[in-house]
């Protein structure tokens, strides 16, 4: 199941924003849940979507007020907050523009966001509009001609102005493969752990105001090799859908959670001063609902003017997840690559 990370370069020419109004898209509401896989109405961000040529665009806006991502003291969007708003446009692209069935299911297969211009992801005073453009030759079909994936890159502007690229890949399957593919665990539930929740991690550690959105235990060891148990918790930003496994963006979040940790600790910082300018995310395998699942740091580098920190996350001694986010502080701006 596991593929390396999307090796297609970057293009140094910034290609031009697509225009939302001359396609006929606004942020005046959003599209059916059912295409971006949501039961609740608060987590879909995608309004509308259109092809513009030799591209397919996604619009929509960023929250102010999500009782989850909008839970920090940061003054940027939260970069995993960019990489779901992608997520999300590309699975309402396939649906509702490739004829990708409802039924489908996603399988992410590895991810790299990496924010472009740090000043495109300052929260304004007003709501911000996003605008992402998946290349039509990104797209992949079978010898019937049905889609089976897309690869990266897409490209996101906020307000117009270039904000992030994501590389990776994200496949497609029938319903009756994915069964297939999980069968035996579609009973499976979260095990009720109160060991563990009573070890939640206190809030200002990960950089999160509300303690439900607290992902991990206290992590334990030092910086450079801590660890910390996923708490089994089914966060209806991340189960807001009958699942049989562990989402893949609760799993980047816990991941995440562990890198600011660690990083408080080793620079004395506060965790909400903390942006994440780039994270990366190789989904192994599934990772199951009935064990145990923690991360552990096992990576310390420096990237550009940030700290990179590796986490793995880990269930039954194998790796189910390989996670890399590169953090800096607000008071840096980091490089300006879309500028």
């Amino acid at each position: 199941m596991a593929t390396d990370i999307d090796s297609t370069a970057r293009s140094t020419a910034v290609p031009r924003p697509p225009v939302p109004s001359s396609l006929g898209l606004t942020t005046d509401s959003t599209v059916p849940r059912r295409f971006a896989h949501r039961q609740t109405t608060e987590g879909v961000f995608v309004t509308g979507v259109a092809r513009d040529g030799d591209r397919l665009v996604a619009v929509g806006q960023l929250p102010r007020l999500h009782r989850f991502y909008n839970d920090t003291a940061g003054r940027h969007h939260d970069t995993l907050l960019i990489a779901e708003v992608l997520r999300q446009g590309v699975e309402v692209i396939a649906h509702a523009l490739l004829e990708v069935p409802l039924d489908s299911q996603f399988v992410l297969r590895a991810v790299d966001v990496r924010v472009e211009s740090a000043q495109a992801t300052v929260v304004g005073e007003d709501t911000a509009e996003i605008v992402i453009a998946v290349p039509v030759d990104r797209v992949r079909r079978n010898r019937r001609g049905a889609v089976y994936a897309i690869d990266g890159p897409v490209r996101a502007w906020i307000d117009g102005r270039p904000a992030a690229t994501m590389t990776g890949s994200v496949a497609f399957l029938a319903h009756d493969g994915y069964a297939e593919l999980r069968s035996g665990s579609a009973e499976r539930v979260l095990r009720a752990r109160p060991e563990l929740l009573a070890m939640a991690a206190p809030g200002a550690v990960v950089g999160r105001h509300f303690p439900g959105n607290v992902l991990i235990t206290t992590p334990s060891g030092p910086p450079q090799d801590a660890s910390a148990d996923v708490l089994p918790l089914r966060h209806p930003a991340f189960f807001d859908r009958r699942l049989d496994h562990y989402p893949g963006m609760l799993i980047a979040e816990a991941s995440r959670q562990l890198a600011v940790a660690a990083m408080v600790v080793h620079a004395d910082l506060d965790a909400g001063s903390l942006r994440t300018d780039a994270a990366s995310m190789d989904f192994v395998s599934f990772a199951e609902l009935d064990a145990a699942l923690s991360c552990r740091v096992v990576g310390w580098d420096t990237d550009g003017s940030g700290q990179a920190v590796t986490v793995w996350a880990e269930q039954k001694g194998q790796v189910v997840t390989r996670s890399r986010f590169v953090l800096s502080p607000e008071e840096t701006h980091g490089p300006e690559l879309g500028s």
